[in-house]
């Protein structure tokens, strides 16, 4: 089954890790636990994975139906080439801290409407970004291991931590063709970088697997959802395709508390780097 439509993500050190807002002692875990979504989706043939994963995610803490047509069509917007193959984890998870548009209220579907008449800005109505930003995220941060937990756990106390906002995690990772079945025993052979969302972890055979729900409809996995052991995750996941989850803090007030004067720095060199690109276009 053909899915994909992650791009890597640039290497960018004034990313926020979000093991510096988990503070120890860690709690003992749950053998299971996963959060209850409201829908599967079914991306298609697109390349709007990230829309799809950050929807799932998103609409499970807004308690509506939110569009992944939207939040491609603003994702693309960001990264000012809506022609172009997929998406990276950043330029996705920026465009939720813009909104998030309530399904009844999105003019498209994909599978109604071409891909790139739903990419395009140019064809939506720009009063629809006002509607969007009731379900703006807050922020986002990277997830890497943290703790003394390899990456399996640190994603599982990165849930359990937030599981009263009902956080879940968008995860990049480079797929492979064979994950089709309901329960994922192996790496495989890497095949095109794809995001899921992340919503828990079951207990299958006296271990402990992460919940994956995916965008290719119910006919994929376990009517949609899948279960990866801690080795695949371990070693197909991670930050060089994003790993990320929503915080409802302010992002402002964030830097100030956690990050270093080296990247307070970068962040301005940034700022005045992106000043001069704009000026030059």
């Amino acid at each position: 089954m053909a899915l994909g439509g992650l791009k890597k993500q640039k290497r960018d050190p004034r990313r926020f890790k979000l093991g510096w807002l988990m503070q120890g002692p860690f709690p003992e875990l749950p053998d299971e636990y996963e959060l209850p979504t409201l829908r599967v989706l079914d991306q298609g043939s697109t390349d709007a994975c990230t829309a799809h994963a950050i929807a799932v995610i998103s609409e499970i803490q807004e308690g509506v139906p939110l569009s992944p047509e939207w939040q491609f069509k603003r994702t693309k917007e960001i990264e000012g080439d809506f022609k172009s193959w997929g998406a990276s984890a950043d330029d996705a998870a920026k465009a939720a801290t813009k909104g998030g548009l309530e399904q009844a209220q999105s003019p498209y579907r994909f599978g109604n409407e071409e891909r790139n008449l739903i990419a395009n800005p140019a064809n939506w109505d720009r009063k629809l970004d006002a509607f969007a930003l009731k379900h703006a995220k807050g922020s986002y941060f990277e997830i890497k291991p943290f703790g003394g937990f390899d990456l399996f756990d640190s994603i599982r106390h990165a849930l359990w931590r937030y599981r009263e906002e009902r956080q879940g995690v968008v995860a990049g990772v480079m797929w492979s063709d064979g994950w089709s079945g309901p329960i994922i025993y192996s790496p495989g052979i890497p095949s095109f970088g794809h995001m899921v969302a992340v919503i828990g972890w079951r207990l299958l055979y006296g271990k402990p697997h992460l919940t994956i729900q995916n965008s290719g409809g119910d006919r994929l996995g376990d009517q949609g959802r899948q279960y990866f052991p801690r080795r695949v995750i371990n070693e197909a996941f991670g930050s060089k395709w994003g790993l990320l989850m929503f915080v409802d803090e302010d992002s402002d007030v964030v830097k100030e508390k956690h990050w270093s004067i080296w990247q307070k720095i970068l962040n301005a060199i940034a700022k005045l780097l992106h000043k001069f690109e704009i000026r030059a276009k």
